[in-house]
Parts: structure tokens; sequence; C-alpha cells
């Protein structure tokens, strides 16, 4: 196991250097944007950063169930995914200015009732609040609630940093997703993608950069914002170069190395 690398650092060319003659790596990538890169973006992908609620054996067992009872939403090629639209937790509690990640293997969300006030208060639109059936006192919450959409987000672009996986049949995400909006950018503020690059059948969550600002003025926690590239920016620009040059070095490397 491996600390982390900077991919620009002498550390990381080092890295390359030795694994010439070794068994081929896995590297799991991640990728550091500045405030004022960030402030460039106009939608994010939400990522949790806070408290893991878990579930029971029985708990999995019925969202597990639910899930695989839904029918497909497609949006065409390798696209098919499930919304999942019903939780069961036992005791769920979240602070009140704080969101939750409901298991370990869903793409979904629990806020408090305060944070949904909030996000309504502020006018953002697309979300909608659902209960979140607590199986200890065998009731649905009081004080939490799933966080749901039914909006699609267009077509990710495919490119060097979604990799196709002939095991799977589907695309893998490295890092950041882009989209070609073609000057008609989505209206709403909360989103799901239109592939399941959450696993499990699930897509992940897109929101505006009303969202974000949103976040951080009302001091709420818990979020990670990555932000969602568009071609045509600098920002998708450079992005780009830098993940060509990584590929073609790890590639030279060892040809076994892979993302």
């Amino acid at each position: 196991m491996f600390p982390n690398f900077d991919a620009s650092s002498p550390a990381f060319d080092r890295l390359l250097k030795v694994s010439k003659t070794r068994s081929p790596c896995f590297f799991n990538s991640g990728v550091e944007f500045t405030p004022g890169e960030l402030a460039q973006s106009r939608f994010f992908q939400l990522e949790c950063r806070g408290r893991l609620l878990k579930e029971s054996d029985k708990d999995y067992e019925l969202n597990r169930a639910r899930l695989e009872s839904l029918p497909f939403i497609a949006a065409g090629p390798r696209a098919k995914m499930r919304f999942l639209d019903r939780l069961v937790l036992r005791g769920p509690s979240v602070k009140p200015n704080e969101v939750a990640c409901a298991g370990d293997w869903m793409r979904e969300f629990v806020v408090s009732r305060e944070v949904g006030r909030i996000f309504e208060s502020e006018g953002l639109a697309g979300f909608s609040l659902r209960e979140v059936f607590d199986s200890r006192i065998k009731r649905e919450s009081d004080s939490c609630f799933q966080l749901y959409t039914d909006q699609i987000m267009p077509r990710a672009l495919i490119d060097m940093t979604t990799p196709f996986r002939p095991d799977l049949d589907s695309h893998r995400q490295l890092a950041c997703l882009s989209y070609d909006f073609k000057g008609s950018p989505p209206e709403s503020d909360f989103y799901r993608t239109a592939e399941p690059w959450g696993g499990n059948t699930q897509p992940v969550w897109i929101v505006s950069s009303r969202v974000r600002e949103c976040y951080q003025r009302r001091k709420l926690r818990r979020w990670a914002f990555r932000p969602v590239l568009e071609p045509g920016s600098e920002l998708h620009a450079g992005y780009m170069r830098m993940w060509e040059d990584l590929l073609a070095r790890v590639a030279a490397s060892h040809p076994h190395h892979h993302f």
C-alpha cells in the first residue's frame, strides 16, 4: 500500500522508474482544485465527507430488495440505472447543519429537517424530502429525511478519464465528469447522472453552483464538491492535458499499470 503522491512530484517519478521491473500497480486517482478553479464551475458532483449511517443486516436486505425491485431507467447505451426511493435505517440521526451518507454501498444522502428547510428557503429547485423508516422504533423518523430527485443530467462525455471496463460492460470514472451542454445548461439545482457511476446500478449526484454557495454561506457540513467540467473552458483544457501526460507516463513505466 502506497502513500499519496503528487503526480508532478519527483517522488512519483521515482516510483514509476522503480516499478518498471516490478509487478504492475493500481493507482487510485484524485484531483485537487484551487478555490479560483472551483469558482469557474457551474455544476458539481456531490461526495460525502461525513457520517456514515450504518445499516443492520435486516436494513441491508430491505434496502437491497427495494433497489432491485425498481425498474431500470434507461438514458441510452450503458446508461441503465435505478433510483432508490425509500430507505430503512436503524436509529438514524443527523446534526441540524449536516448531511450524512446512507450506508456504505448506496449513493443516497440523508439530511436533517433543518437542512431541508434551508434548501427550501433558498429557493433551490429539483429536490424533495422522503421519509426514512427507522427500524429501531418501527416508524418513520421525525428528524431525518432522504434527499431525493428524479431529474437526470444529459449524458456525460466519454474521454480518457472514463475508461471502458469490458469485465463490467461499463465505463469507470477516474476523476471529474465532463459535459457539453451545447449552450443550454440544466436549469434546476439537483440532478442524478444519466449513468450508474455510483456502482450497483446507481447514479451519482450533480448539483448547481447555487447549492454549493448556499452550503458554504449557511455553514452546512459533510459534503465535498467535485467540479463538473465543460469543453472549451481553460479548466477543462488544463485538466485534459494533465491526464494525457499522466497516462502517458504511467503507460511508459509498465504496460500493465492501471487506474
